[in-house]
């Protein structure tokens, strides 16, 4: 159903918008996307995404999970 996954969008860009304090809105997308579980796979990548963004909008460095990027890379040969 397209409306209500914009409709979830909406409600959690509001509500990120409102927290005046960047790494409370990361905290906040972090636990608020996973846990929402919009699509069958990529929420924890998605949420990773929505912190990175909201990082960048206030000129601070973004995450950088080298670790689990070492790991995935490891695995999949």
């Amino acid at each position: 159903m397209p409306w209500l996954l914009e409709d979830n969008f909406r409600l959690l860009r509001t509500k990120a918008r409102a927290i005046p304090d960047p790494f409370e809105q990361v905290f906040f997308l972090m636990l608020q996307l996973p846990y929402r579980q919009l699509f069958d796979s990529v929420n924890k990548r998605l949420s990773r995404l929505a912190s990175n963004i909201a990082l960048a909008k206030h000129n601070l460095c973004q995450l950088l999970l080298i670790d689990v990027f070492v790991w995935a890379y490891e695995r999949s040969y």
